[in-house]
């Protein structure tokens, strides 16, 4: 395929997620999930199931807005750490209408959703809203615009800064290849979420208390990082068993609203842009407080 040919197909893709929501209809919750150092399987327990007081002081709730930006010079790119540890940080990226990326290296691989705005990243490449990137440590970029004001979620490993300044061309691609082009080409660097099923989790675990109306998607597993990472759905009215993910996750609200409740603390109500850090086997319910009001609404659900 010629790199003309390339730059247009990729610009019709990316026009699909940059104008769709995040797969829910309205009333619907929609959360990303990314868990690391463990199993990232939603096992089902018991309702009076306890959290041990060392996971109950980890477990931790943070709005978006109430976190301070930071800058990242030399980089035009703002900041919001809402989690950080000397082996992994999960932030929010803010690149402002018109910012233009400098030449940069990856120095480690990092997973990425866009949540808003519009990039330019190449060409006439245009990516907004649920796109999912992989960027692999050697990879460099540059000359990427936002035609709007963009927010992205950030998770790797180790601490700011993941990338560098630079003026050559990285290891990774062909010498007359930018970095992406390397980027868009190579198998499962860059999905759309939007494109990917969803999997009913009564399905997904059968007897295990799992209703109709809570569904899955997988987006990223990466045996090399430790990582699973996955978008969770809720309907109006319905509410999770309680349940443990063996990894530690986190959690962000990526439209409506959830309540979450861990044994032995009061439910704590979760709107858009909010973050939840679960420590490893912290036992919760979620659940979408939104009335049904759909076919069958009068009925006992």
């Amino acid at each position: 395929m010629s790199k003309n040919l390339f730059r247009a197909g990729i610009f019709f893709v990316l026009l699909l997620p940059a104008r769709a929501q995040f797969g829910g209809n309205a009333g619907d919750a929609i959360l990303y999930a990314v868990t690391a150092d463990g199993s990232g399987d939603f096992q089902a327990v018991a309702p009076f199931t306890e959290n041990s007081p060392q996971s109950v002081a980890a477990f931790r709730v943070t709005s978006l807005a109430s976190v301070p930006l930071l800058t990242s010079e030399p980089f035009p790119l703002f900041r919001q750490i809402l989690y950080s540890t000397p082996t992994e940080t999960f932030a929010a990226g803010i690149d402002i209408e018109n910012t233009v990326g400098l030449h940069r290296l990856f120095l480690r691989p990092v997973k990425t959703l866009q949540i808003s705005g519009m990039l330019n990243p190449v060409g006439r490449i245009v990516g907004g809203a649920n796109s999912f990137v992989s960027f692999p440590a050697g990879l460099d970029i540059d000359g990427d615009i936002a035609f709007e004001t963009e927010t992205v979620l950030v998770w790797f490993r180790g601490q700011w800064p993941f990338i560098v300044p630079t003026t050559q061309r990285g290891p990774l691609g062909s010498p007359d290849t930018s970095g992406f082009e390397y980027l868009f080409q190579t198998p499962g660097l860059v999905k759309f979420p939007a494109l990917l099923p969803w999997s009913n989790m009564a399905g997904l675990f059968p007897g295990a208390g799992w209703k109709q109306g809570i569904d899955l998607k997988m987006l990223d597993v990466d045996a090399a990082l430790g990582t699973m990472i996955r978008q969770l759905r809720l309907r109006p009215g319905i509410q999770t068993p309680t349940f443990r993910i063996p990894g530690h996750t986190h959690l962000f609200v990526l439209q409506g609203s959830v309540t979450i409740t861990a044994a032995g603390l009061n439910t704590i109500a979760l709107k858009q842009n909010d973050y939840a850090f679960l420590p490893a086997n912290f036992a919760v319910t979620l659940a979408n407080p939104k009335p049904y009001t759909g076919p069958g609404a009068s009925l006992p659900r």
